[in-house]
């Protein structure tokens, strides 16, 4: 864990700013709202799931410093994974990692379904569209078909880094307060809203 704070503040809080980049998907609790019965349990799903969230992040984060040290906790690929890999439980239980791998395959499915389920749904509502099962198989052959592009998997990492990363967060953070500016606005001039409709 020494030296605390690692390579400086700066390292942290304004070159790792980009980094929020990684909480982007709890975009999603903006897209499940309109599937939700009740505020009430909206509220309550999303305050579980950024509570969930981060502890999971901080243990997990904690736990794999304290397991490899700085110089080579910085070169593991699927770190968790590595993490996994040590782990022993008495003489007969060894290499738990294979049953991690099937809970996060499961994982990664159901984060892959729901988001491929999203983007045919808001462009749907984008569109104004009657239906959306017709474009299932389109969406499916165009996102296998980009998906082909980087030769190798080091390039979408290096992408991932480059341009993902710093870009994901304008969407996680900037739009979602840009979204509430403009409701808040147009809350404040009821008649104006009543003539647009």
């Amino acid at each position: 864990l020494f030296p605390i704070l690692g390579n400086g503040p700066r390292a942290i809080f304004i070159d790792g700013f980009f980094l929020v980049s990684y909480f982007s998907p709890l975009v999603l609790l903006y897209l499940i709202a309109p599937f939700v019965r009740t505020h009430k349990i909206m509220k309550i799903t999303g305050y579980t799931t950024i509570l969930l969230s981060s502890i999971f992040f901080t243990l997990g984060t904690l736990c794999y410093l304290l397991v490899y040290p700085y110089p080579i906790s910085i070169e593991n690929f699927l770190p968790i994974y590595q993490l996994a890999r040590v782990m022993e439980y008495g003489r007969f239980f060894q290499r738990i990692e294979s049953v991690f791998v099937l809970i996060w395959a499961a994982s990664a499915m159901s984060m892959l379904s729901i988001g491929f389920y999203f983007v045919v749904y808001i462009f749907r509502k984008t569109f104004e569209l009657d239906y959306q099962r017709p474009m299932i198989w389109s969406f499916i052959i165009i996102i296998f078909t980009l998906s082909l592009f980087p030769p190798n998997l080091m390039t979408v990492l290096e992408l991932d880094k480059m341009y993902y990363s710093k870009v994901t967060w304008i969407i996680s953070l900037c739009y979602p307060i840009l979204i509430l500016l403009i409701a808040r606005l147009r809350s404040r001039n009821p008649e104006k809203e009543a003539k647009t409709r």
